[in-house]
């Protein structure tokens, strides 16, 4: 990660897009980014398409579920320990 001097204090947070102004291409453009990282940062990801549609399986992720909310974790980390 890139490090600067800049101060921050006082500045905003950068807004997220509203749900309307994001279309299907740019969520998987999102997506696509997503497992670009993933790749980056040493995990495998596997993809395929199957009758349901696309799958992706990264071996070595989990999903640690909480009541409505998940988070992905990594395989035998709690989700407690990840950060």
């Amino acid at each position: 990660m890139k490090s600067t001097s800049k101060d921050t204090r006082g500045a905003k947070a950068p807004t997220r897009m509203h749900s309307s102004s994001l279309t299907p291409a740019d969520a998987l453009a999102m997506l696509a980014s997503a497992v670009n990282y993933c790749r980056t940062a040493g995990l495998e990801v596997r993809a395929g398409n199957t009758t349901a549609g696309l799958t992706l399986c990264l071996p070595a992720a989990r999903l640690a579920q909480h009541d409505e909310n998940g988070e992905f974790v990594i395989a035998g980390a709690s989700a407690s320990s990840v950060s």
